[in-house]
């Protein structure tokens, strides 16, 4: 208020009441007043000079300026001729402290006058937050156990499933209460031709007879044991189911997620007897395999066939009999079903061949899997065309493969299935050929001579393409 001294000057006090006076002089923040006139009358009389402490003054409103601070004005205003104006005008200018402003603050001093602790266990007292609802950041434990922090594998069913007895073989009048599909052949263009080819070199293919003639000659006259072509086919088409489901890493036993679900499609033939050697490997790398046999009957099962059910269950795998058995099993379990293998019909049978319930169950299961969003691979040809021509079968049904794998060698009625008037179009699936691992010298022979190249490098599979020919 230094500032002010001479000027004459409007008081407005926090009592509301206002003086009008000159400062003749401020002493320890105590404005000295003269010529003071009482403006809380109507008369406005003129009183003694007043001493008002800073502190009772609410407003300040300078009335006129003495000489000396007009020209100190003056002077400012000519060097300040080119700076911004002031943001504040005479009403706002802050009076109070200014003989104090060069004194430096003691943050230290006013520091220990604060009671951290008493502050703190006042607020503890009075905060009745539960602690559960508070951020996860406060609760936050330094160390955890080492089964916490870790995502728990799904646990389902699965380990308590154990495999369906094999029932009393029903009536050969049973009949499926599912509906069969109707499918019609694609629409084929006049001379289209389809080959099996690896590149540059066209394969042949071989009619059912000469496979069979070829697994006939490996077993009777150089003794291989049927045992010993059912492992060479288990190894390699369970190569290509795992390559099909992402590789080794679905399999690892540090993997969260539940493991894949495959189910196998057993006749009551070679193919049967192959899908489930192809299972009993699966099922020992971690997989989840189910089996569905479609004759009930044990005494008319095949010695194959037989046998490897009775190590498929051993080594883990469920078999059941029907598709009422099936849907209930797989209704029990989290992970969904992700694959199928195709073993009903294989090259040396045909569904047409069948009667009965194994008839009725075979065309049932062909319709249900068909339903599915899964990936199928079928043994030689997709079951329900016949191996030859790979005409449909009666029941007007086959499989919709994506991957057809042949065994030893391909069969005629893949190629025909992509000619005019066929059931399939290129692209519709993914062929392979596995290493039956037949001996070399067989190709030497009549009709098999044309077979006689390097079919395999250096593993037991190919994948084959398909092309159009002129």
């Amino acid at each position: 208020m230094s500032q002010f001294l001479g000027s004459t000057v409007l008081l407005v006090l926090k009592n509301n009441k206002r003086f009008q006076g000159k400062i003749d002089a401020v002493d320890n923040k105590v404005a000295s007043l003269s010529s003071v006139v009482d403006l809380n009358t109507e008369t406005r009389q003129s009183i003694p000079d007043q001493k008002i402490p800073g502190r009772d003054i609410a407003k300040l409103e300078v009335l006129s300026l003495c000489d000396k601070v007009l020209k100190n004005n003056e002077s400012k205003k000519n060097k300040n001729k080119k700076k911004s104006k002031a943001k504040k005008d005479d009403n706002d200018i802050a009076w109070n402290g200014d003989d104090k402003l060069n004194e430096e603050f003691d943050f230290q001093s006013n520091l220990d006058k604060f009671d951290k602790e008493s502050v703190f266990r006042e607020l503890s007292a009075k905060d009745n937050i539960d602690p559960n609802l508070r951020l996860a950041g406060h609760n936050k434990k330094v160390n955890y156990d080492h089964n916490e922090m870790v995502v728990k594998k799904e646990v389902d069913t699965w380990d308590n499933q154990q495999s369906i007895p094999t029932p009393i073989a029903p009536s050969r009048s049973s009949t499926s209460t599912f509906p069969h599909l109707q499918r019609q052949p694609s629409i084929r263009q006049p001379g289209f031709g389809i080959q099996l080819t690896d590149g540059a070199n066209l394969l042949p293919s071989c009619s059912p007879v000469q496979l069979l003639e070829m697994e006939r000659i490996t077993v009777d006259e150089y003794k291989v044991p049927i045992e010993m072509l059912l492992e060479n086919v288990a190894i390699n088409v369970s190569s290509i189911v795992i390559k099909s489901l992402g590789g080794y890493a679905r399999f690892d036993q540090t993997n969260h997620n539940l493991p894949p679900l495959i189910l196998f499609l057993v006749g009551n033939n070679r193919s049967g007897a192959r899908v489930l050697s192809v299972g009993r490997r699966l099922v020992n790398i971690g997989a989840r395999c189910v089996a569905i046999l479609t004759n009930t009957n044990s005494d008319e099962l095949i010695d194959s066939v037989k046998r490897q059910s009775t190590i498929f269950t051993k080594f883990g795998g469920r078999l059941v009999y029907d598709i009422n058995q099936l849907t209930v099993l797989l209704d029990s379990l989290q992970s969904p079903l992700e694959f199928v293998v195709d073993g009903l019909q294989g090259y040396d049978n045909h569904l047409d061949d069948l009667f009965g319930v194994e008839l009725t169950t075979s065309n049932s299961l062909i319709e249900w899997v068909n339903q599915q969003y899964v990936n199928v691979l079928s043994l030689d040809i997709p079951s329900g065309l016949e191996p030859s021509s790979a005409h449909i079968n009666s029941e007007n049904a086959f499989l919709q493969s994506k991957f057809i794998v042949s065994v030893g060698l391909p069969l005629n009625g893949v190629l025909n299935a992509y000619k005019e008037g066929g059931v399939l179009t290129p692209g519709d699936c993914i062929h392979y050929l596995v290493d039956l691992s037949v001996p070399r010298a067989i190709f030497k022979k009549g009709s098999l001579r044309k077979f006689d190249r390097d079919w395999f490098e250096d593993k037991g599979f190919i994948e084959l393409f398909i092309k159009q020919t002129i």
